[in-house]
């Protein structure tokens, strides 16, 4: 949503509509609390309890949002989505794939959760919080996927599509017209550098692809340094925006940390890995070729955003991507 579309004072008027007629309904405190690329979000008190409305274009995010409710157990704080449905009074909707205005767009309706976003902690509240952290990555892995799952994103039934990680992986090199972010390759087009090292990427993920154990898949959140993880009091105090998420490897979360961590100056890397692998140790969890795992993860992350960028047209964040990109290459 551009950041014009929707404000506090519409928000709060679509939450009065949405809640007329139950029979106690108290409702203040409507704030905006959050916006990304696919949304805005807004705090709100109902009945004295804390809430979130987010608004956006794209249903899909909302719905693996509730499924994800289903994820939630000891370690692993998410959210509960109470409400999906259209809404088309609350302001116009700008479509970040095609640029086109609409009336009609998404709301979800969930439960709210506090404390600062885990990339903005301090460098001894990141020593606090990292055995609550690998803790939440240990009750992800336990989740069992759904009858049927396959490997990559997953709908609102929290089934993957893909038959195996390859080709997830190899995924990343389509253009599906239907897709959000249809165009990219054509935009990529325009940079030969970034075309260079997305074929580079392409071609060193399908060797180490080979390092994933056979069958091994496991839920990955997929965008835990976006203000997606919550922290409060040293322990994670909830994990919601589940749009990015897929069935993979496990480690591609500590990867994407690591991926992000030059934008962010308390996040130490390579004090992360080793504190992993400590706790791999401790937990009796046997990681076979973790490095070329991690390794490979690094590069999807790369190729993913370079794509994305090229998407958005942003190109001095797509030589940046670039740039980090780089050194994982070889």
């Amino acid at each position: 949503m551009d950041d014009a579309s929707v404000d506090a004072a519409m928000a709060g008027a679509f939450l009065r509509r949405h809640f007329a007629g139950q029979p106690v309904v108290e409702l203040t405190d409507v704030e905006l609390v959050g916006e990304g690329a696919w949304s805005r979000c807004f705090g709100f008190v109902l009945d004295g309890a804390p809430m979130v409305v987010r608004f956006g274009r794209h249903v899909e995010d909302f719905e693996k949002d509730r499924f994800a409710g289903s994820f939630r157990r000891t370690g692993l704080p998410v959210p509960t989505v109470s409400d999906v449905g259209t809404v088309s009074d609350v302001g116009t909707v700008t479509d970040v794939g095609t640029g086109g205005v609409s009336s009609v767009g998404f709301y979800a309706i969930s439960t709210r959760v506090f404390g600062a976003p885990l990339e903005y902690l301090t460098s001894a509240q990141w020593e606090t919080a990292m055995p609550s952290l690998f803790g939440m990555l240990d009750a992800m892995r336990s989740i069992v996927p759904p009858a049927g799952c396959g490997y990559g994103g997953w709908g609102a039934d929290g089934v993957g599509a893909q038959p195996d990680w390859r080709s997830l992986l190899a995924s990343v090199d389509g253009d599906d017209p239907t897709d959000r972010t249809r165009g990219w390759r054509d935009r990529m087009a325009q940079s030969p550098r970034a075309s260079a090292a997305f074929r580079r990427g392409l071609e060193q993920m399908d060797v180490l692809a080979e390092a994933l154990p056979n069958g091994e898949r496991h839920l990955v959140h997929g965008d835990p340094v976006n203000r997606n993880i919550l922290v409060a009091d040293g322990l994670i105090s909830g994990v919601f925006d589940w749009g990015c998420s897929i069935w993979g490897d496990h480690l591609y979360d500590i990867a994407l940390i690591e991926f992000w961590s030059p934008w962010f100056p308390t996040i130490d890397a390579l004090r992360i890995r080793q504190r992993a692998k400590q706790h791999f140790g401790e937990t009796g969890l046997v990681v076979v070729d973790l490095e070329e795992r991690i390794r490979c993860c690094l590069i999807h992350i790369g190729v993913d955003h370079i794509r994305y960028n090229a998407f958005l047209g942003d190109w001095k964040a797509l030589d940046d991507v670039v740039d980090r990109l780089d050194p994982f290459l070889g």
